[in-house]
């Protein structure tokens, strides 16, 4: 997954995904905590490749008309 990711996304979600490798691989001592240590990493990521992947919107404001 990290290599197909790397060819198509930025920094931001390459933290991500290593944000979420580290919550995969965390302790396992308190389940409750572990699961929602990946399901919050898991939205960062998903976020993360929404806002890399989604349209770029630009706005530009029109232009007044000169009066000749």
């Amino acid at each position: 997954m990290r290599e197909d990711l790397r060819a198509v996304a930025g920094e931001e979600v390459m933290n991500a995904l290593a944000s979420m490798e580290a919550s995969v691989y965390a302790s396992k001592d308190d389940l409750r905590r572990y699961f929602l240590n990946l399901q919050n990493s898991s939205f960062y990521l998903g976020r993360a490749i929404g806002d890399e992947l989604g349209p770029n919107v630009s706005y530009f404001p029109p232009k007044k008309q000169e009066e000749i």
